[in-house]
Order: C-alpha cells, then structure tokens, then sequence
C-alpha cells in the first residue's frame, strides 16, 4: 500500500517537472546506490559485472549479520532543528539533558555573545546537536563539536 502511494507519488512529480520516468529511475538508482555514488553516470543504463553483484552481496550480508549477531545499531540522525519536529517535546527534553551533561562536567561555560570581542566571536567553536531514536524507543541528544569550518589560527 505504501509503494503504490510512493509511485504514484513520483510519477505524478515525474508529470509535473517533464521528466521521463527512465530519468527519475536513474537517479533514484544513482541515490541509492553505493557502488555508482563515485561517479554519476546519468546517461547511460547501470549494469552491474559479476563481480560488483558479488560484492554488493557481501555488504549487504554483512552489514545485516552485523546487526543481528554483532549488535552493532545503525539509527538515523537528525540535525536540531528536524530531530524537534520528529520527536516533539522528547526531542527538546533529550537536547536540554545533554547540554545540563555537558554543563555539569564543565565541557564549555556559557558566554553572552555581547560580552564578547569581534576576535572572540570568530574564533568560537560551533557546536552541532542530533538528535536519535534509541533502540529502547527514548530520545538521545549528542552534541559534537563541529570541526569543518576551523581555521589555523
């Protein structure tokens, strides 16, 4: 019942933005596909060797035995501002619990932005915050220091 929704859903998209449904279909493949997502080959039909079945397969039984016998827990994350709208008032609880954590082992102090320097500013560290649904079905905040934008200083 879902994918009827789901493809009827796209082929009206595929309608409305004059797109062949061949085109949609290969991007959907190219999104989703591990193997091809190195290199976009829009234009041509994706045909897999022997070989890359192969190990595709192993990934996928892998990652799948990983789950069921290693316990290892893959879970989606979600930045702030969406994890709130998933998750409503646990979202916010499990925000507010991780920055009271933080707090209490005195991993930051917080620091009004007027009181800062134009130097001081710049040079402050950005702080991300996810939110995740843990396998006990409660709401986990993690926040994690955010490293891409730093600069020698």
């Amino acid at each position: 019942k879902k994918m009827n929704y789901y493809i009827k859903k796209t082929n009206k998209d595929v309608e409305q933005m004059n797109y062949t449904t061949e085109e949609v279909l290969r991007e959907l493949e190219y999104n989703h596909n591990v193997i091809h997502q190195s290199r976009k080959e829009m234009n041509t039909g994706i045909e897999y060797s022997h070989q890359q079945a192969i190990t595709m397969a192993r990934f996928m039984n892998e990652f799948q035995e990983r789950v069921n016998f290693g316990g290892y827990s893959y879970a989606q994350q979600y930045m702030l501002n969406k994890g709130l709208k998933v998750f409503g008032n646990q979202g916010e609880k499990a925000s507010v619990k991780e920055l009271d954590e933080l707090y209490r082992r005195n991993c930051f102090t917080p620091v009004s932005i007027k009181d800062m320097t134009m130097e001081e500013r710049q040079r402050a560290q950005v702080a991300l915050m996810f939110l995740t649904e843990k396998g006990d079905k409660s709401i986990k905040g993690r926040m994690v220091y955010n490293g891409k934008p730093t600069r020698e200083w």
